[in-house]
């Protein structure tokens, strides 16, 4: 049951009431009233509306990395002119979210946090090596860490972050030059109901062939295949990369600049 109300302007103050109290995060609200109502999930004590933290929010480009605030609507990203230069897959995955309505308040942050096998932005952010900055607050200031996206799950709903944590922002790499991604997925109504199957795909376009087996990303750790969907989250094989590949679909797939 809801006792108190919390709509703080910082990630410090955002933090300290997450710490002090039994929290509820409330961002987008597009799963969370769903999953109360259902009676999946329960609220806290405290209801901790995170909308106002302007900090949180937008998209930057900087030192060859892309960052994007965890506040950030999947609209935002799909109307992104620099995410669609450097990250067209990003995009490409944003207009498959959804409709329209729900694009609008649904955010990134509220996506990867709801870590659920059908999150549709989950997919590329996987393919793109990114990482979850996660805030708290500790000995009397903000203290945050970074954890690799493809370690930020332990199960279906379920991820590392912990309780007084608030996800504050992604970041990944530029993509090098040649760097190609593609998302696909397929359910009764692609674009309005969630994934029954998703599988996002990466790869190196060199000399007119797409490459499984090299990664333009400075840590070159990424999988080649992403499975989502019906499933649980998985690091794809590269045995299924390359039956992908084998496919005519790799032409169609923007690269990087």
């Amino acid at each position: 049951m809801i006792e108190q109300y919390a709509a703080p302007i910082s990630i410090e103050e955002a933090t300290r009431v997450m710490q002090e109290s039994n929290a509820t995060v409330l961002a987008g609200g597009t799963d969370l009233m769903l999953q109360t109502e259902s009676g999946k999930q329960q609220f806290g004590s405290t209801l901790v509306n995170i909308r106002h933290i302007n900090e949180i929010s937008g998209i930057s480009i900087g030192n060859n990395r892309i960052r994007i605030g965890a506040l950030t609507t999947i609209s935002e990203i799909l109307g992104s002119d620099k995410l669609m230069e450097l990250v067209p897959v990003l995009a490409q995955t944003a207009d498959h979210f959804a409709s329209s309505q729900i694009r609008n308040n649904a955010t990134v942050g509220g996506n990867l946090c709801n870590a659920s096998p059908a999150g549709d932005m989950i997919i590329p952010l996987l393919l793109l090596d990114a990482e979850a900055e996660l805030a708290s607050w500790s000995k009397g200031g903000v203290v945050t860490r970074l954890v690799p996206v493809a370690e930020f799950f332990s199960g279906p709903g379920k991820t590392h972050k912990r309780d007084d944590e608030l996800l504050v922002a992604i970041e990944f790499p530029v993509p090098s030059f040649g760097f190609i991604a593609y998302f696909k997925k397929s359910g009764p109504r692609p674009a309005l109901e969630i994934s029954t199957i998703s599988i996002g795909v990466a790869g190196a376009l060199e000399k007119e062939a797409l490459h499984a087996t090299e990664w333009p990303s400075v840590q070159q750790r990424q999988s080649p295949c992403v499975p989502g969907g019906s499933k649980p989250f998985s690091r794809g094989n590269r045995s299924t990369a390359r039956s992908f590949l084998k496919l005519p679909t790799w032409r169609r797939m923007k690269h990087c600049r």
